[in-house]
């Protein structure tokens, strides 16, 4: 207090001390409010020097976010809008390539926006707690920041400005649309719901089979080259597989040898059947028919 412990007049400027000290003092502050930003208790006993140096140390990511490109990191730009219902996947893993590298207002990822459990680990059926900073402090971030504050809500609007420059004015737009009001970033899992439920399942599925049922190669179409006829092929499988119905290695391979009905690669094939090395692999019959 003013006056006390000193001439009269004269404020009372504490105790004295050191540089370091005072630096030490911030970390341990910063180090806290990183904790709850987490939602990880701060336990003064448990933080370490190491641990507290560890989250100081990347407190330039954490204080500014990506978006400041004067730092030369490299520029985030926006999704490209979606042009019509079948480029949902790209325009979907566009979006999350975004939100997993730019950082909102407190450093986290915007990927923690859109999070599946909003419960902690601990809390949640099928999971643990793995620990400070695991599986990696990006991870511990987007899985654990806290879903409150003026932080959170900024980054929410963040997220939905993506969502909705992707969206608007397309057939997706409805999907997203009672999200507007609140400006609410999680559109993104109605968005994913929509295209990427049940229904969708069965019509990839549907469409994977039926390309592998029907594509063949026999070398006479020019526009057609072997590489187009294993990259349907290759697309067909990974689509099957995305879905819930992969498809065994030998299969792929079986399956490939059957469509190809060119008999200049007879020999490639049978070659293939013969050996353990390619019977089982469809890379490698791939790049042995090529």
């Amino acid at each position: 207090m003013p006056g006390r412990g000193a001439a009269a007049g004269r404020a009372n400027r504490g105790i004295p001390v050191s540089f370091v000290a005072e630096k030490n003092l911030r970390k341990a502050c910063f180090f806290k409010n990183y904790m709850h930003r987490i939602r990880r208790t701060f336990v003064a006993a448990t933080a370490t020097l190491i641990l507290v140096q560890e989250v100081w140390d990347n407190r330039f990511d954490l204080e500014n976010p990506d978006r400041d490109v004067d730092t030369g990191r490299e520029i985030i730009r926006d999704p490209a809008p979606m042009v019509k219902a079948d480029d949902i996947k790209k325009t979907l893993e566009d979006i999350d390539n975004v939100l997993n590298k730019r950082k909102g207002v407190g450093g986290s990822p915007l990927a923690y926006i859109t999070r599946d459990t909003l419960t902690l680990p601990e809390h949640t059926p099928g999971e643990i707690n793995l620990g400070f900073g695991q599986p990696s402090r990006e991870a511990e971030l987007i899985r654990r920041t806290r879903h409150d504050g003026p932080a959170y809500r900024q980054d929410n609007i963040a997220v939905w400005a993506i969502i909705r420059h992707v969206t608007h004015g397309g057939s997706a737009w409805a999907w997203v649309l009672s999200f507007a009001g609140h400006q609410n970033g999680r559109a993104y899992l109605a968005l994913r719901t929509h295209y990427f439920g049940d229904s969708y399942t069965t019509r990839a599925v549907t469409k994977a089979d039926a390309m592998i049922e029907n594509l063949f190669w026999d070398g006479r179409v020019k526009n057609y080259p072997l590489e187009k006829f294993f990259e349907q092929l290759n697309k067909a499988h990974t689509d099957l597989d995305e879905n819930g119905e992969p498809v065994t290695a030998a299969k792929k391979v079986r399956r490939m040898l059957q469509s190809i009905r060119d008999p200049r690669l007879d020999a490639a094939k049978n070659s293939i059947m013969l050996s353990d090395a390619h019977k089982e692999n469809l890379e490698a019959s791939m790049s042995h028919l090529a």
